[in-house]
């Protein structure tokens, strides 16, 4: 069902204003190679970073990313390679050198970092969104899908509308929470975007 929602997800950024076309450089955070929405795009500018990668679903999506986390000091925290790469142990995750997947972006390369959230690691999840607005990436696309009668929805619309003030603060663009109904479900999307212009 999740990687329905993720499909979801992607539908609602392209029609709310956000073109893959338009960005140098893509960063997508939070989730795994087959849910990601890069896996969608299929475009040599993104690159996924999540600690729920794994190096052998990349090679069969020709996806460009890395097992790993951003951090708000050092940038990107990929862990270091080792003898257990893919090629010798398909069957464990494997921690492949950088080299293999082509080099790793700098952070100032991104101009455009995208997220779906769905809150199962919740903590880990809101401290990758919180740490892009250390490097000032210009274009933010982050959001959820939730059920209407989510006991927690107001919890997660406060941690939203507290994240969408600080990349205000910190984006030379202004940016925006909208959501809208999911058409014959109980659900809704909410997204932040860059505020379309007049």
């Amino acid at each position: 069902m999740l990687k329905e929602y993720s499909s979801i997800f992607y539908q609602y950024l392209l029609n709310s204003g956000f073109n893959p076309n338009d960005y140098h450089k893509i960063l997508e955070l939070v989730q795994s190679v087959p849910k990601s929405m890069s896996a969608r795009m299929q475009k040599e500018n993104t690159y996924l970073l999540s600690k729920y990668v794994d190096y052998k679903s990349l090679d069969q999506f020709e996806l460009n990313g890395a097992c790993g986390y951003l951090d708000n000091e050092n940038g990107m925290d990929i862990p270091t390679p080792t003898v257990l790469s893919g090629k010798y142990f398909p069957n464990k995750q494997p921690v492949v050198p950088k080299s293999v997947y082509g080099s790793v972006p700098t952070m100032d390369e991104f101009d455009a970092v995208v997220a779906f959230q769905d809150w199962h690691s919740t903590l880990y999840q809101i401290n990758q969104l919180l740490a892009t607005l250390h490097y000032r990436i210009p274009n933010n696309y982050f959001g959820f899908i939730a059920d209407k009668k989510d006991a927690n929805l107001n919890l997660k619309l406060g941690i939203y509308k507290s994240l969408l003030e600080n990349i205000n603060e910190h984006s030379p663009y202004k940016h925006e929470l909208v959501h809208d109904a999911i058409k014959d479900s109980e659900k809704e999307i909410y997204l932040i975007r860059k505020k379309k212009e007049n």
